[in-house]
């Protein structure tokens, strides 16, 4: 079973019980600054999901347009100071197809990252 979110709302709800409430419609509906924390403590920096997938063991995949890791770097810092890597775009390919079951926080990213000097 595929859908793909570009095409109308219906198809949306139709898979939003799959995921957390705000993170299919939101994700999907526009392009932003968005993270997933993943098992294993890597960060994925996302734009936007393009389309879910469940395949025939009912795993759910979600494909995205990822951020390129000098924009990631500008929202996430270089994962330095928390030893935490960064998976981003390099170059021209941008698209990535994540797991779902391994996403243990997703969240929408505010401003750039600003340091406190003082």
């Amino acid at each position: 079973m595929m859908g793909n979110f570009d095409e109308t709302d219906d198809i949306i709800a139709e898979k939003a019980h799959l995921l957390p409430a705000w993170f299919c419609p939101h994700m999907l509906a526009k392009n932003g600054h968005y993270a997933m924390l993943l098992q294993g403590g890597a960060t994925v920096a996302v734009r936007r999901i393009l389309q879910i997938h469940q395949d025939d063991s009912s795993r759910i995949w979600l494909d995205v347009e990822m951020m390129s890791m000098a924009d990631a770097e500008v929202y996430l810092g270089d994962g330095g100071a928390q030893s935490r890597p960064i998976i981003a775009a390099v170059g021209d390919q941008h698209k990535a197809s994540i797991n779902a079951n391994m996403v243990m926080i997703a969240y929408e990213l505010g401003d750039r990252l600003t340091y406190n000097m003082s």
